[in-house]
């Protein structure tokens, strides 16, 4: 099945049949991803992700700081 991919050099979005990147990170683990050559520029490419998914998750009402600093808006 065909997935949006996201070219950062060359600032393309294309659709293509990715492949399956694993890798065991120190911190997180074993992660994951799917990842795609660019048919512009023969980058290797990260999924698409929709700008407003990202703005909607990320504009909670949480502290960043998790309480732990007095530099952000909250009052803590």
């Amino acid at each position: 099945m065909k997935e949006k991919f996201w070219c950062v050099s060359c600032k393309n979005i294309f659709e293509a049949i990715g492949v399956k990147k694993e890798w065991k990170d120190p911190v997180y683990g074993p992660c994951m991803k799917f990842v795609a050559i660019c048919s512009s520029c023969k980058t290797e490419c990260d999924e698409y992700r929709d700008p407003n998914a990202q703005k909607k998750q990320s504009s909670s009402q949480e502290m960043a700081c998790g309480g732990n600093c007095h530099s952000c808006e909250f009052n803590h």
